[in-house]
């Protein structure tokens, strides 16, 4: 399933490093029975999907949350027989994007239609089949949803900020947003906000009393690479690269700071103070692409119907007048 950052293709690697590292510790540790797991920026579960059945039969409790709601409301929706929409045309893709500024529920639809039926996975970031017609992205995310379905229906969803959340005794995957990609996407609220070093500080602090693993391109000092591989990664569609328009190619990791006390795994815990919180939309007022305002197809920018001034008239460099003899042929 498409999600800005998700990790589709790289989940089962990511798994296998993560099972791992917990084999590893086990013995340190004292640990007899699988870890109870636990994801704080859930999105697609890419790597939520591997880290659950063994055999046939389950080996942990797990748990993931996402700040955006309405994806958390889709999952949860799913688990208990929702079935996604098969097709979804532009006009009713914006009239979904707009009803997120004006919500007061989540809306299982709306975080599907926003996720998977927009460019690059980025939340309603720009309608997908402008950029690529041939594509059915909304039956595409379906026959997604449906195949990663079974291997999660017995995850625990929560639609809270990791900040909410003091865990101990646990094994946690982190995969925040970026802090080198803000600038090639279309931005929305949570990312264009998001504090990268309070999270590095909060991911050290969990440390202590948990196995914590985190994916970024880099990392302060004192974390270590476990894992590395080469991924593409999408960006802006008008934007050219070595490897096309709309694609370039970085380096994925996974970190592990210092392996944490024996004793706190006793007694695993989340910490929660609270479960639940007032909803509030990821979805930006107005999307930017690098500095242009979107408009539905058919109509004009905001930008683009904008008068030039004098000034920029005069900066403009005259066009050459053909002569009669290049008008004749």
């Amino acid at each position: 399933m498409r999600y800005q950052g998700g990790k589709v293709r790289i989940g089962k690697a990511v798994a296998a490093t993560l099972k791992k590292q917990e084999a590893k510790y086990a013995k340190e540790l004292g640990l007899t029975t699988p870890l109870p797991y636990f994801e704080p920026f859930g999105g697609m579960l890419g790597v939520m999907r591997y880290m659950g059945e063994e055999k046939g039969r389950p080996v942990r409790k797990r748990v993931a949350s996402d700040v955006n709601q309405d994806v958390v409301e889709m999952w949860r929706r799913a688990q208990k027989g929702w079935k996604p929409p098969k097709k979804c045309s532009e006009k009713e893709w914006e009239r979904m994007r707009r009803s997120a500024l004006t919500a007061r529920t989540p809306s299982a639809a709306r975080g599907f239609v926003g996720s998977q039926v927009s460019f690059g996975g980025a939340f309603f970031s720009g309608y997908a089949g402008r950029y690529d017609p041939s594509k059915d992205f909304c039956a595409q995310g379906a026959r997604g949803l449906a195949k990663i379905l079974p291997e999660v229906q017995d995850v625990k969803m929560y639609a809270l900020p990791y900040e909410e959340f003091h865990p101990k005794g646990y094994l946690i995957y982190a995969d925040p947003p970026y802090d080198t990609h803000y600038a090639s996407f279309g931005r929305n609220k949570y990312m264009s906000r998001f504090d990268s070093a309070k999270f590095w500080r909060t991911m050290e602090e969990w440390s202590k009393d948990n196995l914590v693993f985190v994916s970024e391109f880099k990392a302060p000092r004192g974390w270590k690479t476990i894992w590395k591989q080469q991924v593409n990664r999408a960006i802006n569609p008008r934007q050219r690269t070595d490897y096309g328009y709309g694609t370039h190619k970085s380096v994925e990791r996974v970190y592990f700071y210092a392996p944490p006390k024996k004793s706190s795994f006793a007694k695993p815990t989340l910490g929660l103070k609270r479960s639940k919180l007032p909803f509030r939309t990821i979805v930006p007022k107005l999307h930017v692409n690098q500095g242009r305002r979107w408009a539905p197809k058919g109509q004009t920018s905001a930008r683009a119907s904008q008068k030039k001034s004098p000034q920029a008239k005069r900066r403009m460099r005259p066009t050459r007048k053909s002569s009669p003899k290049e008008a004749k042929k």
